[in-house]
């Protein structure tokens, strides 16, 4: 599961007009750091990437949760923290885009990637998505650098 600036068409049709740059890994530096921290900063908050809260954990996993004294609401698909962490969401950038990712590594203790939970989660909860909000924050960056 991964986020690359190269697929989303508005972000793409910005940067062919701005064919001229700057396009440097420091710019998809930043727009992979906004990305994922606009993600962290919503999840965290139980909502998705359209801003509206995530549905309830079910009344099995809220029991569990709350067994090993984790909140139940609102709804931040965070148990250790590590799926979210920079051990498990990331990015890489080059000169040409960014990818922002969940890698393979796991919580210890665990038996589900970083990946995996991420995958899971997204199936009922849609936080690893960028919204309109995203993209024009993202194009505004661009623009920003854009050399007049």
């Amino acid at each position: 599961m991964e986020i690359d600036t190269k697929n989303i068409p508005a972000i793409r049709r910005t940067l062919e007009v701005m064919k001229d740059g700057p396009f440097t890994k420091a710019l998809f530096n930043e727009i992979g750091l906004y990305i994922r921290t606009r993600i962290i900063a919503r999840t965290s908050f139980g909502k998705d990437y359209q801003n509206k809260p995530f549905i309830p954990y079910s009344p099995k996993y809220a029991e569990f949760r709350f067994k090993h004294g984790r909140p139940t609401a609102p709804v931040d698909l965070q148990f250790t923290g590590d799926m979210l962490g920079p051990s498990g969401m990331t990015y890489n950038a080059t000169d040409s885009n960014v990818r922002v990712f969940f890698t393979a590594n796991k919580t210890p203790g665990t038996k589900a990637t970083h990946a995996e939970k991420a995958y899971y989660n997204q199936q009922t909860r849609t936080f690893f998505r960028l919204s309109k909000r995203d993209i024009e924050g993202i194009m505004l960056i661009v623009q920003s650098k854009r050399k007049d």
